[in-house]
């Protein structure tokens, strides 16, 4: 999870901002079908870890500019860019459903 995860943050995100990357990547599944799903497992996985507290997440996120210091800040973060990419156009994973962060109300 953590590579695919900092992959994503390190080349997409370190590019710009959060809606920009979400354009671009939402831009590559559209010319590459199966990078959408893939995009939004890694992403829904990553959130799980955030939630999990495994401090990877952390890392992951530190790669693109952002910068976090808490699981619970890297999980809004993914979960903002989550939003982002289904606005954009990518297919919601209907199965996935996010718990609250820790600390979250």
């Amino acid at each position: 999870m953590s590579e695919s995860l900092e992959n994503i943050f390190g080349a997409h995100i370190a590019q710009g901002t959060l809606e920009d990357a979400a354009q671009a990547m939402a831009s590559l599944a559209q010319s590459y079908p199966d990078l959408g799903p893939e995009f939004i497992a890694i992403l829904q996985d990553g959130f799980s870890a955030a939630v999990g507290g495994d401090a990877a997440v952390v890392s992951a996120v530190n790669r693109s500019g952002y910068s976090v210091s808490t699981t619970q800040e890297a999980g809004e973060l993914i979960s903002e860019l989550l939003d982002l990419l289904r606005a954009a156009g990518l297919p919601p994973n209907n199965s996935f459903k996010p718990s609250p962060l820790r600390g979250s109300a």
